[in-house]
């Protein structure tokens, strides 16, 4: 039944979407905002209904994903994990998908204030949580880092996955942060939102590297005792 929740979650949502469409009395409403945060594209209402589509699809994917590796007994010793961090993305795709929705509804001209801030703070609790989960996850070829370092090497995988979640953490909470920061310093709210993607994109990358590091003294080790 686990596996069927977010589906069952994404087709509410996207009956409730189509309420909100049904009863809006434009018939043309904003579909694209460009990087200064104003709308650039218009479109029919009715096309509103492709987003939440998204997240069905998502849910789709996940729930035919786990049915197949129902049995799997390398899937059963992660399984929890993996369903607590689709878990997470979920409900930041579900907010990014509102906080635009509620946008585009009001017919609004500009993105406005809270769009920046809010991604950021849930964006940074989403990686923060996530990456808490990392040293618990057993060495796998679908979650976690993969790289050639961690899945040849169990002491790798696991110094990784342990320093990934210091910095994950660290991180996320710093993100938060920064979208806390962007909700009062609203003139440079894009800018804090571009170092938080930094941030971000520098925590999934780092223990990656370390992990080849660490690897490649490993070898080396191993070679100097032969």
């Amino acid at each position: 039944m686990k596996k069927f929740i977010l589906l069952i979650l994404s087709l509410i949502n996207t009956a409730v979407t189509a309420a909100f469409i049904a009863v809006n009395p434009n018939k043309v409403l904003p579909s694209h905002f460009g990087v200064n945060g104003n709308a650039d594209a218009y479109a029919s209402k009715g096309a509103l209904l492709l987003v939440p589509c998204i997240l069905v699809v998502f849910s789709i994917a996940f729930a035919i994903y786990a049915a197949i590796k129902e049995n799997d007994e390398s899937y059963k010793s992660y399984k929890k994990y993996a369903e607590r961090c689709i878990g997470a993305i979920f409900v930041f795709l579900l907010v990014i998908f509102w906080v635009m929705q509620v946008m585009v509804l009001q017919n609004a001209s500009n993105m406005g204030n809270l769009f920046f801030p809010l991604i950021s703070i849930t964006m940074g609790c989403m990686f923060a949580f996530i990456n808490n989960l990392m040293p618990k996850i057993k060495q796998n070829s679908t979650l976690g880092f993969k790289t050639r370092a961690t899945l040849r090497s169990k002491t790798v995988w696991k110094k990784v996955h342990r320093f990934a979640a210091y910095l994950g953490v660290i991180g996320g909470i710093t993100v938060v942060f920064l979208g806390v920061i962007s909700l009062f310093a609203t003139g440079i709210a894009n800018v804090l939102f571009f170092i938080s993607l930094i941030i971000i994109l520098a925590s999934a990358i780092i223990p990656a590297i370390y992990g080849e590091i660490i690897y490649s003294k490993e070898k080396k080790s191993k070679v100097n005792v032969e």
